[in-house]
């Protein structure tokens, strides 16, 4: 007890959050209102490095609020044109949207801010950063096949991944390509 609060109502896409509350020992019970919003879709368009749409794509929407807690939820997919769409976003709620999209290989992820105004956003997506090499065993130097790598950004920032995987387990050489880092 003795602190304020913020009581957050969500399904899978919408959000509503009440007023702050105070919960203490002389008042440990309050009643708080949350009220729904009519919320605003946030539209836009998925493009590869060149311009071209990046079709049928799985992206996300993730919201951060000002109280150390975030929430995903909403996701879609891009269409023929690379457009997307996220349904009745909340654009009242103190925090941040993030919109997350992430590749298998070539492309960065994207980590991208955004403002829930109604204005159509364009997302170009950026060639990724390539490092391959071996995994040897350091006892016998023979090769690791069918291992999972991963890449850690020591530098990265917010609104920036800071997690690659390899395009997939390695070979029987040992062999494995990360296509997806971030510059």
């Amino acid at each position: 007890l003795d602190c304020t609060y913020r009581l957050v109502w969500s399904d899978r896409d919408r959000r509503a959050m009440s007023e702050e509350i105070r919960l203490t020992a002389e008042e440990p019970i309050r009643e708080a209102r949350i009220q729904m919003v009519e919320g605003i879709d946030v539209t836009g368009r998925l493009l590869d490095p060149e311009g071209k749409p990046i079709v049928g794509k799985e992206l996300g929407l993730h919201y951060a609020s000002l109280y150390s807690h975030g929430f995903g939820g909403n996701s879609g997919k891009t269409d023929s044109e690379g457009r997307f769409v996220f349904k009745q976003v909340n654009p009242k709620l103190p925090g941040e949207y993030e919109v997350q999209v992430d590749f298998e290989r070539a492309n960065q992820p994207v980590r991208r801010n955004i403002e829930v105004n109604g204005k159509p956003i364009e997302i170009r997506v950026k060639k990724g950063l390539v490092a391959t090499g071996q995994l040897l065993d350091a006892a016998t130097g023979w090769p690791i096949p069918d291992a999972e790598v991963l890449a850690f950004c020591k530098e990265a920032e917010k609104g920036v991944a800071w997690q690659a995987k390899a395009e997939g387990p390695t070979d029987a050489n040992g062999m494995f390509r990360l296509s997806t880092q971030s510059d």
